[in-house]
């Protein structure tokens, strides 16, 4: 865990309690009453998952009126929170996950296919889920 540090407390609230900030080093941190996660590397992004509950372009503005307190700070990685939604084997954080995959980048959707082949075989996705990915999937391959 890190100290809580953040840009002249700009903070982006991603609900249930936490709240996403830059670190003095310019890495996205999660910040909760447990303590300070640096999200450092990809599998570090399922702490932010709560962030797909907004839409993506209200995170996406809230996202960049932080960043841009601070200068030095890394481009936070959508597409690691998508990935780790639709890795979190959950039909409510895939659903979420699917509804900002056609907001990223076709290089970040591409990198993705395995996860939505996952998830479109998978059990414990309901049906609309599973034909949603199905559906990002074909347009990905068209």
């Amino acid at each position: 865990m890190l100290q809580s540090i953040n840009s002249g407390g700009a903070v982006v609230d991603i609900g249930h309690g936490l709240t996403l900030s830059l670190g003095e080093d310019g890495r996205w941190q999660v910040v909760g009453a447990n303590g300070t996660w640096s999200l450092e590397g990809e599998r570090d992004f399922y702490r932010a998952v709560t962030l797909l509950e907004k839409s993506f372009a209200e995170a996406s503005e809230a996202v960049h009126r932080c960043s841009m307190a601070r200068p030095n700070s890394r481009p936070f990685q959508f597409e690691a929170v998508v990935k780790m939604a639709l890795q979190s084997a959950t039909d409510h954080w895939a659903s979420l996950a699917l509804e900002w995959f056609p907001h990223l980048l076709r290089d970040q959707r591409k990198a993705l296919t395995n996860e939505l082949r996952a998830v479109i075989d998978s059990r414990w996705a309901s049906q609309k889920v599973r034909q949603h990915a199905d559906r990002e999937l074909k347009q990905l391959t068209d």
